[in-house]
C-alpha cells in the first residue's frame, strides 16, 4: 500500500478531498451551493452580451459594414479604390440608405476635382431611395 502511495502521490479518496475531513469537505460544498445564485447572475450577463456581440456581428455582415469601412477609409487616405464608388451605392445588396449616404457624403468631401457629371451620376442611385432627401436637395439639380 505504501508502495502505491509513493507511486501515485495520492494516499486514496480521502487525500483528495479534505484529508478525511468530512466537514471540511461539507463546508466547500455549502460554499459552492452559496455561491451558485451570484455565478448564475454572472452566467447571464455573459449570455446577454454574447448576444449583443452575435446581434451586432450579425448586423455588420448583412449591411456589409466592413466593406463600407474599408472603402471610406481608401477614399479619405486617397488610396486606390477596387470598385467605383457609384457601383457600390448602385448595388441592392450593399449596405442601407444611410450607409450608402454617409459613403457618398465621405467621398463628395474627400474629392475636390469631383466633375459635377460624376456628382450627378453619383447621387441618383442615393434618390432612388429617399436617402436623405433634405441633404440631397441641397447640390444642383
Amino acid at each position: 500500500s505504501s508502495g502505491i502511495t509513493q507511486s501515485t502521490g495520492s494516499s486514496g479518496i480521502n487525500a483528495e478531498y479534505g484529508g478525511g475531513n468530512v466537514a471540511s469537505t461539507n463546508d466547500q460544498i455549502a460554499n459552492t451551493v452559496s455561491s451558485l445564485p451570484e455565478l448564475m447572475e454572472k452566467k447571464k450577463r455573459v449570455d446577454m452580451h454574447i448576444n449583443i456581440a452575435t446581434s451586432l456581428s450579425e448586423s455588420i455582415k448583412s449591411r456589409s459594414l466592413d466593406k463600407f469601412f474599408e472603402v471610406e477609409e481608401k477614399i479619405m487616405t486617397k488610396a486606390t479604390l477596387e470598385d467605383s464608388v457609384l457601383e457600390l451605392l448602385k448595388n441592392p445588396d450593399l449596405g442601407t440608405p444611410d450607409d450608402k449616404m454617409r459613403l457618398f457624403v465621405i467621398y463628395y468631401l474627400n474629392t475636390s476635382d469631383l466633375p459635377e457629371s460624376e456628382l450627378k451620376c453619383t447621387w441618383t442611385p442615393l434618390r432612388r431611395w429617399d436617402a436623405m432627401l433634405g441633404v440631397l436637395n441641397t447640390f444642383p439639380s
